[in-house]
């Protein structure tokens, strides 16, 4: 790669054919020079910038479309060449394949990564240079900055929300408290979500597609003596939760959000301390490593459903390892059985998720230091071996992406794109080169 003349940019402009006729010209020339010409001449001495129309499709794009929006063809084929030349190898569809898209061929489409990635990490850099710092950091001053001076806890009902607009959210919330005079918040929740309302554990809930003036008037409207008074009652769960856990020798015990504040909840907590004071935790000391979810009970008329009798009390909770899943109107009896019963099926299963994770975390590490990124990341939804596939794929091809990627945030997902937020590139899990 050291004799390669120097890539600067490729950029979206303004439509016009013979700007790309020239830009064309100027990339063959490129890759001529990249394929075994002299590094010494002139020509590789200067850099290389092309300016490429970037051609829509005829139909209306949607929205996770418009981000995925493709490079007209010619141009695809020419940046397919290019990364080949530079030694990365790509499945060649659009390149090679005769026909293309126009003629009914699959064409490299959304999914692949040659013709993607160039754009993609330019505008990563635009978007870099354009950010003053970092969201995330700005997210974390600005909540601290709302608990200190305001005695006000924030967070966002949505956990996957770009930091860029949790940043937004929380400075509008910011303004709004300091320039609304008498408005007294200490030791209130806010939740930043999509409803507007109390919810029944005290919390403030803020819509983010609501105004200011909403805002205000909903806080400004609120029962602060009310609302201190739901959040100590749900303090005293969440300290009846974690001594009832300790007691029956498990790691937590916990509720959906809605069976929180039932009285059936608080029965079950209260029937489970008794039976472990009395009889001590519920296993083995390997026990300590489970979880409780204490699920609303079905009641005496879902007893039995149409294809038999309903589930037993304690169970398994196929969704999430290590957790075992019981009904609030269970008898303790019922809890310990189910413990003995299924607490070791539980704990292979938490095991082998650690296991996996770990796994993944070492695989993320290696791929990110040989491609020099600053971080590498996996939406949770994407299976482990999708992710292991998609690693794999990079490390395969890292002397060839290293120069391109160096420095970048890679996040592997569900599409081929520059994140909203324009915080890292997103990589399809079944991307292709």
């Amino acid at each position: 790669m050291e004799c390669m003349p120097r890539l600067l940019s490729v950029a979206r402009i303004t439509p016009g054919q013979e700007r790309n006729e020239r830009s064309f010209k100027l990339l063959q020339e490129y890759i001529a020079l990249a394929r075994g010409g002299d590094p010494r001449s002139p020509a590789a001495r200067l850099p290389y910038r092309f300016v490429f129309y970037m051609r829509e499709e005829p139909r209306a794009l949607g929205a996770e479309e418009a981000d995925q929006e493709a490079l007209a063809g010619p141009t695809r084929k020419a940046l397919s060449k290019l990364l080949a030349a530079c030694g990365l190898a790509t499945t060649g569809r659009d390149a090679d394949t005769a026909g293309g898209e126009e003629e009914g061929g699959q064409g490299e489409g959304p999914l692949s990564l040659a013709a993607f990635l160039p754009e993609a990490v330019e505008l990563l850099r635009q978007a870099e240079a354009a950010r003053p710092s970092d969201p995330a950091v700005r997210v974390a001053n600005l909540r601290g900055a709302l608990r200190l001076h305001h005695q006000v806890m924030v967070s966002f009902a949505d956990k996957q929300l770009a930091p860029a607009r949790q940043a937004a959210l929380l400075e509008r919330l910011a303004r709004l408290v300091g320039a609304t005079p008498g408005l007294r918040l200490q030791g209130c929740h806010i939740v930043m979500g999509d409803r507007l309302g109390l919810d029944r554990l005290g919390q403030l809930c803020l819509s983010a597609s609501e105004p200011d003036d909403a805002w205000a008037d909903f806080l400004a409207g609120v029962d602060l003596d009310f609302v201190r008074q739901q959040r100590a009652a749900v303090q005293a769960l969440r300290n009846l939760e974690a001594s009832v856990a300790r007691a029956a020798g498990v790691a937590q015990i916990f509720t959906p959000y809605g069976n929180l504040t039932e009285p059936s909840y608080r029965a079950f907590l209260e029937r489970l301390a008794d039976a472990a004071n009395s009889r001590g935790p519920l296993g083995s000391a390997e026990a300590r490593e489970l979880s409780l979810c204490v699920l609303p009970a079905a009641g005496p008329g879902l007893a039995y459903r149409e294809d038999g009798p309903r589930e037993a009390a304690c169970r398994l909770d196929a969704s999430a390892a290590g957790v075992l899943q019981v009904d609030s109107d269970a008898a303790a009896d019922d809890v310990y059985a189910g413990v003995a019963a299924l607490g070791a099926d539980a704990l292979r299963a938490l095991r082998a998720q650690r296991h996996t994770e770990q796994q993944l975390r070492g695989l993320a590490d290696q791929t990110r230091l040989r491609l020099r990124l600053r971080s590498l990341t996996r939406d949770p939804r994407v299976s482990p071996a999708d992710f292991r596939r998609v690693c794999g794929m990079l490390l395969d091809q890292s002397a060839a992406l290293m120069p391109l990627l160096e420095g970048c945030t890679v996040r592997v997902a569900f599409a081929n794109r520059l994140a909203p937020d324009g915080s890292c590139i997103e990589v399809a899990h079944n991307c292709q080169l």
